[in-house]
Formats: structure tokens, sequence, C-alpha cells
């Protein structure tokens, strides 16, 4: 790589992160932005905030989206029986969300391409490591997954496997300062279509974390799936999608998977 300010910017974020790229930029080719450009930065980025915090809310929306992904319930009964004689001689279910996540993932069939998970593996910790968490000054970020290191885990006593309690760790959540609302928002990686509905497995892992011990006393819910991906070298969000705790048919839907899963909530 030449040592030229455009192979600065050019450069993949495997190569220089954004950090990385500022610090050079500095040092070796300084320069004064121009008055009406910082302003023109300066509004851009409100204006791509408040999008995205209009999209939190539900006043909005953020991304492109492809038609709703389509599989029901009742297949995963059909399948159960089968899958679990064989599962049962490999491994015991465990109780992080994650687990269950995966094994809703299972169910639905989508087979697992070791590269495409280590890339999306990538993804989702370099933009731990380099995609701030938005700011409002109506919200406070109150939990943070590093990713990078073991998270802080977050007791969900209400769902339990065999009587033993669930634990999850979100990538982020924020609170409303003056209401309590929360927002719980989980990172994912894909270069897939974004069906308008979401995947089941990200569904089901917003719907665990609803559950989560700290959260019982917010008045309201919001579950955040940001979907990102790697465009161009660059970190992109592609889009939002937005569920409700309050919404009695998903609390259903991912009711009845995590009765298959064989766990229990408790009231």
């Amino acid at each position: 790589m030449q040592f030229t300010k455009q192979a600065i910017l050019d450069a993949d974020i495997d190569v220089l992160s954004p950090q990385d790229k500022k610090y050079l930029l500095d040092k070796h080719f300084p320069e004064t932005l121009p008055e009406w450009k910082a302003k023109l930065h300066r509004i851009g980025g409100e204006i791509q905030n408040e999008k995205l915090w209009h999209a939190y809310q539900g006043k909005g929306t953020y991304g492109e989206f492809d038609k709703e992904y389509r599989h029901a319930n009742r297949h995963i009964k059909i399948l159960n029986g089968i899958i679990d004689n064989i599962e049962s001689l490999r491994r015991s279910k465990g109780v992080r969300v994650t687990d269950f996540t995966k094994w809703v993932r299972s169910r639905y069939l989508v087979a697992s391409n070791p590269s495409s998970l280590a890339r999306g593996k990538h993804i989702e910790r370099s933009v731990a490591r380099l995609a701030e968490p938005s700011n409002h000054p109506d919200w406070e970020l109150v939990y943070r997954d590093p990713l990078e290191c073991v998270p802080t885990p977050l007791n969900i006593s209400s769902l339990t496997l065999n009587g033993e309690p669930f634990w999850g760790a979100p990538d982020l959540v924020y609170r409303n300062k003056t209401t309590g609302e929360l927002v719980i928002v989980e990172r994912k990686a894909s270069d897939k279509p974004i069906p308008v509905n979401g995947w089941p497995d990200l569904r089901a892992q917003l719907w665990a974390y609803s559950h989560i011990d700290n959260f019982k006393s917010a008045p309201v819910i919001s579950l955040i799936g940001e979907i990102w991906d790697m465009v161009e070298g660059r970190l992109t969000r592609r889009a939002v999608l937005r569920w409700s705790q309050a919404d009695k048919e998903f609390d259903a839907e991912n009711m009845e998977l995590f009765t298959l899963y064989g766990g229990v909530r408790i009231a």
C-alpha cells in the first residue's frame, strides 16, 4: 500500500480501523475542514441519528426489506422428535439465550456455512469494537456487551430449563431517562436479503432478552434487530427491525418455540 492520503482512506477495515485512519491522516495529512463542510458533516450525522432513533421508537423505517420469512412452528413440532433423539446423544441443551436461538436456527434447517459464520462473527465483533452506541439526549446506555471478552451475565429467572434459570447478554440496552422505557438492541451481520419480519432466531433471542430480571420494572420494552454488513470495506448498518414485548402474537409464537425447546416460563 502506497502511503498516500487516498490509500489510507481506501484501506480495508481489516488493515486500518477508523481510529487508525484518523490518527494517520491527522499526523501526516493534516488539514482544516472548511466551516461549511464541517457543518454539513454535523448535520448529516444528526439526520442519520434521528432516523435511527425514529426506527427504534417505531416512528419510521430504516433500510430496505424483502418479503416475509415464512415458516410455521408446526414444522418444528414434526421435526422435534426425530432431531431430539439424535441431539440427546450428542449434548444437552444449555441455558444461555444463545443456546436457545442456535436451537431455533437448527430447527428451521438453515445450513451452517463455516466461512459465512466466521465472516459474520468477525463483522459483529468489528461493529462492537468500532460502531459507538447512538446518542440521544432523552436516552442513556445502561448495558453493553463488549463481545471481545466475557460479558456481565444478566439473569433471566422466569425462563428455566430443568429448573435452571437462563441468562443472556444483549448487545446494547438504552433506558429513557424520564419514562424508564427500554430499547434492547441486538446486532447481526448478514449480506442476505432481509425479511421484513426478520428471522425466527433473531426474534426468539430478543424475546428472551425481554425477560431479563433487571428489566421487569420497565413500562415498555422495544426490541431492535440491527442488520450490519461490510460494504466496500466499510461497516454499514443495513436495516433496523423492531418488535414490542407487549405484542401478544409475538410472545405466543416465541413461547411456543421455548416450550418445544423444553423450557418453562415461571410467572
